[in-house]
C-alpha cells in the first residue's frame, strides 16, 4: 500500500512544476499520487503527465487564493495517511523516506522536516541529527500526517502566503503535538526568480510575521517583539525601497483587530519552552 501522497503548489511556474516532477521521477518516486495546485496561472498546465505512473490531478483555480488554500486542499484531497508538501522548485535528492516513515508512526508527530541544500551549496536548514524536536519547519519540504494535519484546522487560509509553518508549528505546540527534524533524505531548493513577486513576499511576509508575535507571545514578551520586528522590517523597505513592506506593516494594523479570534497566547513558560526548541 501506497503511504505516500506528493503535493505541489505553482503559480505561472510550469517549467519548474516540470523539472520538479522529472527530479521526483529520477528519485523513483513517480508510483507515488500526485497533487498540483494551480493558482490560477494565465495558462493551463501545459505537462505531459504520461511519465507518471501513479495517479495524478491538476486543482485549478480561478482566482489568485494564494498558496495556503492550495495547501490544505490538495491535503484534504489526498488519500495517503502522510503527504510530502513542496514548493515548485523543491525535490529531494533520493527517495529513502525510510526513516521519516518510522519517525511519523510516533502518535505525537504531526510534521517531518528534512535539510534543505540552496544552489549556492549553503544550506537554508542543515542536518541537524534525526529525530530532532523543532518548534517549525521549512514549507518548501516537508511531510504531514494527514490525520492531525486535518484535525489541527491545517494551514491558516487567512495568512494567504507566507508564514503557515512558523502558525501551525505553534498551534501544534499548544496541542502537545511535535515537529520532528529527520536528516534522510536532504532536499534541493532551486529557489528560482521567474514570475517570483517580491513585492507579495514583502507584503504578506511583514504582515504574517506581525500577526504570529501579536497571537502567541504572551502579552509580557509581545511588545518588545513586535517593536524589534516592526524596526527591522522599516529598515528592510528602505534597504531594498519596496513600499510593499510598509504596506504589510499598514496590513497588519488593519488585521489585528479584524483576525483576533486567532490569539492564543502562550503562557511565559510555554513560550520559553517553545523559543528554546531549534527552529
Amino acid at each position: 500500500m501506497i503511504q505516500l501522497s506528493i503535493t505541489i503548489c505553482t503559480r505561472n511556474r510550469w517549467a519548474e512544476v516540470r523539472q520538479t516532477i522529472r527530479n521526483l521521477q529520477g528519485c523513483g518516486l513517480d508510483q507515488c499520487p500526485l497533487l498540483v495546485g494551480d493558482d490560477a496561472s494565465s495558462e493551463p498546465c501545459p505537462i505531459d503527465f504520461s511519465i507518471w505512473r501513479g495517479k495524478h490531478h491538476v486543482y485549478r483555480s480561478d482566482e489568485n487564493i494564494g498558496y495556503i488554500p492550495h495547501r490544505n486542499r490538495l491535503v484534504e484531497a489526498s488519500e495517503t495517511p502522510y503527504v510530502l508538501v513542496l514548493d515548485d522548485d523543491s525535490n529531494p535528492t533520493s527517495g529513502d523516506f525510510a526513516e521519516a516513515m518510522e519517525i511519523l508512526e510516533n502518535p505525537a508527530v504531526a510534521v517531518v522536516g528534512f535539510p534543505v541544500r540552496l544552489p549556492s551549496g549553503d544550506w537554508q536548514v542543515p542536518p541537524q541529527g534525526s529525530n530532532q524536536r523543532h518548534r517549525s519547519f521549512i514549507g518548501c519540504a516537508h511531510i504531514v500526517k494527514r490525520s492531525l494535519f486535518l484535525k489541527s484546522g491545517g494551514y491558516r487560509e487567512e495568512l494567504v502566503h507566507q508564514g503557515e509553518e512558523m502558525d501551525l508549528g505553534a498551534r501544534l505546540f499548544s496541542a502537545s503535538l511535535q515537529c520532528i527534524h529527520c536528516d534522510q533524505p536532504a532536499f534541493e531548493h532551486r529557489f528560482t526568480q521567474a514570475n517570483r513577486s517580491y513585492e507579495r513576499m514583502d507584503y504578506f511576509g511583514t504582515r504574517n510575521e506581525l500577526l504570529f508575535y501579536d497571537w502567541y507571545a504572551p502579552a509580557l514578551f509581545s511588545i518588545p517583539l513586535l517593536a524589534k520586528i516592526l524596526l527591522k522590517r522599516s529598515l528592510l523597505a528602505l534597504k531594498v525601497r519596496r513600499v510593499s513592506v510598509l504596506k504589510g506593516i499598514l496590513a497588519w494594523i488593519r488585521d489585528r483587530y479584524s483576525l483576533k479570534m486567532f490569539r492564543k497566547r502562550l503562557t511565559p513558560a510555554e513560550w520559553r519552552a517553545y523559543r528554546a526548541l531549534p527552529y
